[in-house]
This record gives structure tokens, C-alpha cells and sequence, in this order.
């Protein structure tokens, strides 16, 4: 046997490590239907694990509570240090070595925020209550991410559990300037646009003394629409106890009208990634979801029947044909 003959396929290996944040992304990654796209006929059928899926979300809900605690009573026992997370790493690292019998404590609290945002499969055919029971949200690129703020701090996380940053916001226990910091709480799913310092709000898991993990999508919309543009309208302002900007995409129905309309409308200078789908009834469950269905422009024609001709990110051509 040569050497040849051991060497692993180094292209398949990259091809593998590759985790790359950006929505699309991580998407292909986690996909498993992402082949299905263009050999529709050999997957399962969608709609069926769709009805499936939605008959046990009330079987499938997690102890959301105890979900709430871990992730929000991490960032009150994580210290400014964060920054060094690569010497922690390595820490930790050296004690798995030498059998320290802390590794159990030390890997789950490195991984606490590890798998805590629910991804999306690949929309490969149009769901028959399309119109009825699903919302589209318009998603810019970049960079999915957790941010949960608590106890006067808002920290990010990538979707992998990496530490990102730590900062203030106008978020519910954003900052320690808020006199009830300390009482407040807020768990959001977020995609990070590094060119806008932006950081734009997909979804909402905990808002104060509010869970929605066992809430609807609809539920959710509603209620990050009335709090994110009533009440903390300051969000979508630099200052600095906010340097980033905290804005709410929009949600759009799924006629093809409303599709056309919410992408002629999009005005973010991100270009756009993709599009998202939310099922109406879809709870918030931190994995692959078969009620949540991603979609690349170029796709749309081929899925949805609308025709659009890209030209610029400003300039678009859309067309239904019947």
C-alpha cells in the first residue's frame, strides 16, 4: 500500500469543516434535504412531515424555563474576560488531557450556547396553504447569530455557541445604566451585517418576564412588531449605550403580490441573502425545522413561479407568469 492510497480526500474534509455564519450558509450545512432541490421526486414528501411536525410541537416542547435560566444566568457568571476565550479554550483543552474532573462542568458551559437557534430547510416545493399559513421575511447577508441580554450586559453568540462580542444595547437588560438591569432579560435571534454594524431581528425567544419558545410564529411577529417599534423604537439608533443598530425585518404574506412587493421594497444597502418562510403555527424549536423554509432569489422561479431578473440590488424586473 503507497502512501497514495492512505491519504485522506482533503477536499471532502475542508468541504466538511467548513461553518461558515452566513445565513445561506449554514443553512446548505444543516439541510439534509439541500439535494432534494433539483431531484425533487426522490425526497420525502413535505407537506407530510410538515403535518407531522406541527402535530407534535405541544410532544416536542422543551423545559423552556430551564432553557431561559441556562442561557441567561451564563452571561451573569461569565466575567468582562470573555475576550480571552481562546485561553479558556485552551484551559480547558489541557484539563480534558489530563483528566480533570471538571471537563463535564467546563465543556457544557463552553457549549451552553451551542444549537440554541432553529434553522431552516430548503423550500423545494410550494406547500399547498402557502398563502394561508406562512410569512416571508427578506434576510440581508451576513452573520446568524444568539444575543441574549441580561443582568446589564447584551453578548452574541455565534450559531455554533462561540463567543462573539459583549456590548451594551437598549435591549431588556442591555445595560448597566438601567436601574432594573438586573430583573430584565432578552433572548433574540439575530443576523449580524458587519458592513452595517447592524444587527437585525429575525425572531424573539424571551422578551422580560415573556417566553415565546412555546409561542406561535404569528404570536411572535405581533409581539416583536408592537415592542421593537412602540416601545423601543431607540433600538434602531447608535448611542452609546447602544452601538449597534437593533432593527426588526419585516414579515410579508406569501402571495405572490406581497412576495413581489416585500422584495421591491427592501431598502437595507446588505444585499439580500435569501428568503425565509415561516409557518404560522410553527413554534420556536432550537433545530432543523421543516415549518421554516429558505430560498434563494434565484430560486423563485423554479419553486414559486416568479420570474425575477436581477440586474443591480436596486433595479429588478419581477414578473408572474401564469
Amino acid at each position: 500500500m503507497t502512501c497514495n492510497d492512505t491519504q485522506p480526500d482533503l477536499g471532502n474534509l475542508i468541504e466538511k469543516l467548513d461553518v461558515g455564519l452566513e445565513v445561506s450558509q449554514s443553512t446548505k450545512i444543516f439541510n439534509p434535504h439541500h439535494m432534494l432541490y433539483k431531484n425533487k421526486a426522490n425526497g420525502t414528501d413535505p407537506e407530510k412531515r410538515r403535518q407531522i411536525f406541527l402535530q407534535n410541537q405541544k410532544i416536542k416542547r422543551r423545559d423552556s424555563l430551564m432553557k431561559i435560566r441556562r442561557l441567561t444566568s451564563i452571561s451573569i457568571d461569565l466575567s468582562d474576560e470573555e475576550e480571552k476565550l481562546k485561553d479558556e479554550n485552551m484551559e480547558t483543552e489541557a484539563s480534558i488531557s489530563q483528566g480533570s474532573v471538571d471537563d463535564d462542568d467546563k465543556e457544557e458551559k463552553f457549549n451552553r450556547f451551542k444549537d440554541q437557534l432553529m434553522l431552516s430547510e430548503w423550500l423545494t416545493r410550494k406547500p399547498s396553504d402557502f398563502v394561508e399559513n406562512w410569512f416571508l421575511v427578506i434576510c440581508p447577508v451576513g452573520k446568524r447569530c444568539l444575543v441574549v441580554a441580561s443582568s446589564g450586559q447584551t453578548k452574541a453568540y455565534s450559531r455554533t455557541g462561540h463567543y462573539i462580542s459583549s456590548f451594551p444595547s437598549f435591549l431588556p437588560g442591555g445595560n448597566r445604566r438601567d436601574n432594573c438591569a438586573y430583573r430584565k432579560s432578552a433572548i433574540l435571534d439575530c443576523i449580524y451585517s458587519e458592513r452595517d454594524k447592524t444587527y437585525f431581528i429575525l425572531d424573539v425567544m424571551l422578551w422580560n418576564q415573556s417566553q415565546f419558545y412555546d409561542s406561535e410564529t404569528e404570536l411572535r411577529f405581533y409581539w416583536l412588531n408592537c415592542k421593537i417599534r412602540e416601545e423601543y423604537n431607540n433600538l434602531s439608533t447608535t448611542a452609546p449605550l447602544n452601538p449597534h443598530k437593533f432593527i426588526l425585518l419585516d414579515h410579508h404574506g406569501c402571495d405572490d403580490r406581497s412576495i413581489i412587493a416585500g422584495i421591491q421594497s427592501y431598502s437595507y444597502k446588505a444585499k439580500i441573502d435569501g428568503l425565509l418562510f415561516f409557518h404560522k403555527k410553527a413554534h420556536y424549536i432550537p433545530e432543523v425545522s421543516p415549518l421554516v423554509c429558505w430560498l434563494k432569489l434565484n430560486m423563485l422561479k423554479d419553486v414559486l413561479n416568479i420570474d425575477i431578473d436581477i440586474t443591480s440590488q436596486n433595479q429588478m424586473d419581477i414578473e408572474i407568469e401564469d
